[in-house]
């Protein structure tokens, strides 16, 4: 009978972690800021939490030009006003990652090539 318990709670643990979840997030940016995750309005600190091998689509659109930049797994985006920019990937390291934003005009908060604050951070735990 114990050696039937201990096998159950293996399996039981074997598919709760082999499951990963597709995140979708549609983010717009105003002035080089995040305003809008999936229609609804945020503030900072913004950090979007998923699970290791958890797949992501990242949709972005910006009122200013200018590039974001997820360095710890080399991922970004260059991003025109009024165009929307897609990204899909899968979190492959756990950590807490910054997403930052390279403003390619003034307007935007900052200069061409200098950083401004996170844009959000990208929270991935272990399964």
């Amino acid at each position: 009978m114990r050696h039937m318990v201990l096998m159950a709670l293996t399996c039981l643990q074997v598919n709760a972690f082999a499951q990963a979840v597709a995140h979708e997030h549609r983010l717009e940016l105003v002035q080089g800021k995040v305003v809008r995750v999936n229609d609804l309005a945020t503030s900072a600190p913004l950090i979007l939490q998923v699970r290791k091998g958890d797949s992501l689509q990242w949709t972005w659109q910006s009122d200013t030009p200018g590039e974001w930049h997820l360095h710890a797994l080399h991922l970004s985006g260059q991003l025109q006003t009024g165009q929307s920019q897609s990204t899909r990937f899968k979190a492959t390291a756990t950590g807490r990652f910054r997403v930052e934003w390279h403003g390619t005009d003034s307007a935007a908060g900052t200069a061409k090539g200098h950083h401004a604050p996170p844009l959000l951070t990208l929270e991935v735990r272990p399964q």
